[in-house]
């Protein structure tokens, strides 16, 4: 058992006994006690919440990829792996992560958050009125039947907005195809889609 030096437990066990008489510990609230004004707890909700947790649809489609791309600070053994062997470097923004994709054989864009698929506004007119990630999606129509664009939304609200922007940017970092279950390499998708090929150095 743990010892103070000078006194054996039993002597220890005595004092805290006395002391417990004399209300020296206060041991607080019975159990169950609401704390909530005592301590001035408030709900916090994260801004991100406000753009895209209030409307599920459902679970995130099982046939599309969950986004979950790494930092190299979090993988730094994977310089020895890369080294001498071309590779593309990115920057991970910091947002939230949106999915927005057409399924095979639709024509409608539909949009997920990292987990849930999202419920588009009751009133179409309205696209963005509520949600900015809606202003986007209403920009997404060239996204062809069956692929999939993952990328992370930044802007105002969201994630305390670290790079100052006024207003909500998508920055896309991959490209599922559905029907053939892959991602499409990065310079692909960019040249095809976008007209951006990756730039080597």
């Amino acid at each position: 058992p743990l010892t103070t030096p000078g006194l054996e437990p039993a002597l220890m066990a005595s004092v805290k006994a006395e002391r417990v008489e004399e209300g020296l510990f206060n041991l607080g609230p019975e159990p169950g006690t609401d704390l909530t004004e005592l301590l001035a707890i408030e709900k916090w909700e994260h801004p991100a919440s406000k753009l895209t947790g209030t409307r599920a649809k459902g679970n995130f489609p099982h046939f599309i990829r969950k986004t979950d791309e790494d930092r190299i600070q979090s993988v730094g053994w994977m310089l020895g792996v890369l080294q001498d062997k071309p590779y593309i470097v990115t920057m991970k923004m910091d947002g939230t992560s949106i999915t927005m994709f057409k399924a095979p054989g639709e024509t409608e864009v539909r949009v997920c958050s990292r987990n849930l698929e999202l419920r588009p506004p009751d009133d179409r007119t309205e696209l963005g009125g509520v949600d900015p990630v809606w202003n986007i999606a209403a920009q997404c129509n060239w996204i062809p039947p069956g692929y999939a664009f993952q990328g992370e939304l930044c802007g105002p609200g969201i994630q305390g907005n670290r790079i100052g922007l006024d207003q909500p940017h998508w920055y896309v970092f991959n490209c599922w195809n559905i029907d053939a279950q892959e991602y499409l390499p990065e310079n692909e998708w960019r040249t095809r889609f976008f007209s951006q090929p990756v730039s080597e150095q």
